[in-house]
């Protein structure tokens, strides 16, 4: 859960100021079946329930005119689909399709990636993903690059980058889903990787984005004026990954 603040000025009319909290659910379910030494197929299928008040309450009669009263809003988003995977010596190739739904707009996406290891090691490599967008006859593009390497013993890092409007897509046989309003244009970062051991893993990670947002005001004349802002968001995450050996 997101406990958020809400502002609007109306300029010489009024001000209102509201309080509300996002919740989000999820359910993540994934398997791999091996098909032959060379191919496995992972199905995969993400459930996200997202629940929010909008827009405003307001309880001001001098602007009841302007603002609607308060609704809760409910949204069962997914993705379902899934990816065969190709492993041979140097490369790994992979094909995936998937149906998402977000915010009541659905849409399919298709995904061709190779990763690349010259070395015929993880000591270097590299990943580059094409994908597919299409949403009511309109189709979008998105491309993503992951180079890796060991730079001693001990420490691995990786750096990536994704270009392309990320609205409602999902990435990596849908284990992200950008259930998003806002228009995701652009994300890069890296990532360090340290083994404890055979079975644990510690990780660090920077993400930077650049994203576009809508808003809109209404003047005193009953106008609606819609804008569009940009910002950025910077995430820095760490973890451990621990693998338990069936």
């Amino acid at each position: 859960m997101f406990d958020k603040q809400r502002n609007v000025t109306i300029r010489g009319f009024d001000s209102l100021s509201d309080s509300y909290r996002l919740s989000q659910m999820e359910v993540y379910l994934a398997t791999a079946i091996t098909l032959n030494k060379y191919f496995v197929f992972e199905p995969a299928f993400r459930w996200v329930k997202v629940s929010f008040p909008y827009p405003f309450v307001n309880y001001d009669s001098g602007s009841a005119t302007y603002f609607i009263p308060g609704i809760k809003n409910n949204f069962n988003d997914y993705v379902a689909g899934g990816q065969f995977n190709c492993t041979v010596p140097y490369f790994d190739v992979f094909a995936g399709a998937w149906t998402s739904r977000y915010e009541n707009n659905k849409q399919t996406q298709a995904s061709l990636g190779i990763m690349w290891r010259p070395l015929g090691s993880l000591n270097l490599y590299t990943t580059s993903i094409f994908s597919m967008v299409s949403i009511q006859r309109k189709s979008n593009f998105l491309f993503y690059q992951k180079a890796g390497f060991r730079l001693t013993d001990w420490l691995w890092t990786e750096l990536f980058a994704s270009f392309g409007d990320h609205t409602g897509t999902s990435a990596f046989n849908a284990r992200v889903f950008y259930n998003l309003s806002d228009r995701l244009n652009f994300y890069g970062g890296g990532k360090f990787i340290v083994p404890l051991s055979d079975n644990l893993t510690l990780t660090f990670n920077y993400q930077w984005s650049n994203s576009e947002g809508r808003s809109f005001k209404i003047l005193p004349s009953g106008e609606r004026k819609f804008s569009v802002y940009e910002y950025q968001n910077q995430i820095i995450t760490g973890g451990i990954v621990w693998k338990i050996n069936g």
